[in-house]
């Protein structure tokens, strides 16, 4: 499908005042106000989530049996160590120094 000639230059013109029109075009200033609500709201919403993931953390805790909890203090809150492991991490095989 060929285009006249008239057509053609018609779309040039169009396509050069499309490109003038995005280069010219610049974001609308934020809204003060606006801007203060959405910093607003997004402090809440952190306080929320701190909230959210204490309860989580206290949750964690009471739904263990109160035999683990006591074993986990009784390590200074440590994990249990890991079975086949060496003590003060010390690597089992040869020894250096020879």
């Amino acid at each position: 499908m060929l285009a006249s000639p008239e057509t053609l230059q018609a779309l040039r013109e169009e396509n050069a005042l499309l490109k003038k029109q995005i280069a010219d075009f610049k974001p609308a200033a934020p809204d003060p106000a606006e801007a203060a609500r959405l910093n607003s709201e997004l402090a809440g919403l952190r306080k929320q989530i701190a909230a959210l993931q204490a309860a989580a953390a206290v949750g964690f805790w009471k739904n263990r049996p109160w035999k683990m909890r006591a074993a986990i203090a009784d390590r200074g809150g440590k994990s249990a160590p890991v079975p086949g492991a060496q003590p003060g991490g010390k690597k089992r095989g040869r020894r250096s120094g020879r």
